[in-house]
């Protein structure tokens, strides 16, 4: 990597990290009491609001903020006529979200929908305001500020969450967290990057960002969709309670890898955008960073099936029993998941936003038809879980070659050779693990926990220094100094 490129990146992924990895505990802690003070079905009805308010505030970003990253054109002009363009978005977003609040509640036979969503709406109303001032921040790479607000943000939202709970609240604790994180994210943006609204907005400012951003918003639409069919269909199919233990599982599963992906991406679009006119040179970098990822989700996935139980008890108690089968399937995903995150960076470096949103088309149809089979044939969470497992996969194998083959111009067998190593440590771990599973059983759940982490992590280790991945001896002193 040359160093400018990797100095970005490390110290890009570094203050990210901090903000992110940091915040982890403050989650867990927030999400562990939680869990303990709400119902199952209160998490569902929620799991059913964020998911809709998620969905407006995707179709109303119409792809603006990766299109403010990508271009290095931009005047303060074009921004602020851009700014101005998203306030009129929030305001018909937001009446159109509210009017169509009863008959979203309809659809699910579900009273209390309705006040969620519509407390929901403030939030949905300042993130799309936001958009301009928070790619700001990544277009200029201000990733130690970014680092400090969420740090800080989650840690306020977290502490008043749980005072709201234990005052008896009830499941409107739930929704402290996305409204005043996005008021207080828009009053940090506009406060580092002032925007003045123009009550006639330019068109050359939106003509600059438009073929981009429009791919991409239908992506966002298509890509919403597929990670959220899943708690739709159970939802409206299966059960609100059923929904809670997949939603809880699914979120703890994620946990992990979304705050490694989150620290990634973000840094990853504006540096690999750099490279936009020499693909040889960013798919070698990018290669380095997904052979990286590859042993780094092997680990998670390892020890997330093998201690599913574990985990499951340890955070959410003996009540979340039921969420165990469905976590431990969901967990098989990390590891796909991690490597099909970064993809999005390069798509988006590259300008392919079409190609993005071509594979989006292509992943929604396998998506959708396994869904459907597993509702059809079985109905049960469990099912709908080995399904996300199965499309996902094939998913991947599509989304790469049409990365590698359209965008990059390269051999897909050369990324696949990237990963015969990775593939093998993590076939070799997981026979290991079934067998040692069945000769030793710690009844401890903690102790069980720190077997299987502490394990994992001797194996990975060893098997990535003995084949000369990396060289850890070096790693290791360089970084303790010894």
């Amino acid at each position: 990597m040359s160093k400018s490129f990797k100095k970005d990146l490390i110290e890009g992924v570094f203050y990210t990290g901090i903000g992110k990895y940091s915040s982890i505990f403050i989650s867990l802690i927030v999400t562990a009491i939680l869990a303990r003070l709400l119902t199952p079905d209160d998490f569902g009805v929620v799991a059913i609001a964020t998911i809709v308010i998620t969905f407006f505030n995707m179709i109303s970003e119409i792809g603006i903020a990766p299109a403010i990253i990508q271009y290095k054109n931009l005047t303060v002009k074009d921004t602020n006529n851009i700014f101005s363009l998203t306030v009129y978005i929030a305001i018909i977003s937001t009446s159109v979200f509210i009017i169509g609040v009863p008959y979203i509640a309809h659809i699910y036979a579900n009273d209390a929908l309705t006040d969620i969503l519509q407390y929901l709406s403030i939030s949905l109303f300042f993130a799309i305001l936001n958009i301009v001032p928070n790619a700001l921040f990544y277009k200029e790479k201000k990733f130690k500020l970014i680092s400090i607000r969420t740090f800080f943000i989650q840690l306020s939202v977290g502490i008043i969450s749980i005072i709201a709970a234990l005052s008896g609240f009830g499941i409107y604790s739930l929704l402290i967290a996305p409204i005043l994180s996005n008021f207080i994210l828009f009053i940090v943006g506009v406060y580092f990057y002032p925007q003045k609204f123009t009550y006639k907005i330019e068109k050359e400012a939106i003509n600059k960002i438009f073929s981009f951003s429009m791919y991409q918003f239908l992506f966002n639409i298509i890509n919403y969709f597929t990670r959220n069919l899943d708690k739709l269909l159970i939802g409206k199919y299966i059960g609100m309670t059923a929904l809670g233990f997949y939603e809880k599982s699914y979120r703890l599963m994620m946990l992990p890898l979304s705050n490694i992906s989150s620290v990634l991406n973000p840094v990853l679009h504006p540096i690999l955008s750099d490279f936009q006119f020499d693909k040889t040179e960013m798919e070698e970098k990018y290669t380095k960073i997904i052979q990286l990822l590859s042993y780094i989700g092997i680990f998670l996935t390892i020890i997330m099936f093998f201690g599913s139980k574990e985990i499951i008890l340890i955070i959410f108690g003996e009540q979340w029993l039921e969420a165990v089968d469905v976590f431990q399937i969901l967990s098989l995903s990390i590891v796909i998941q991690l490597l099909m995150s970064p993809c999005g960076a390069v798509f988006q470096a590259t300008n392919s936003t079409k190609q993005m949103f071509i594979f989006a088309v292509i992943s929604i149809f396998t998506t959708i038809l396994g869904f459907i089979i597993s509702i059809i044939c079985w109905k049960s969470a469990i099912a709908v879980a080995y399904s996300f497992d199965i499309t996902l996969f094939i998913n991947f194998i599509i989304g790469y070659n049409i990365l590698y083959r359209k965008v990059l111009v390269k051999r897909y067998q050369l990324f696949l050779n990237k990963l015969k190593k990775s593939f093998i440590l993590f076939s070799g771990l997981f026979i290991l693990f079934f067998l040692l599973k069945q000769i030793i059983v710690i009844e401890n759940i903690f102790l069980s926990l720190i077997f299987i982490v502490t394990f994992t992590f001797i194996i990975e280790l060893t098997y990535i220094h003995l084949l000369k991945i990396y060289n850890v001896r070096s790693l290791v002193r360089k970084y303790l100094h010894f």
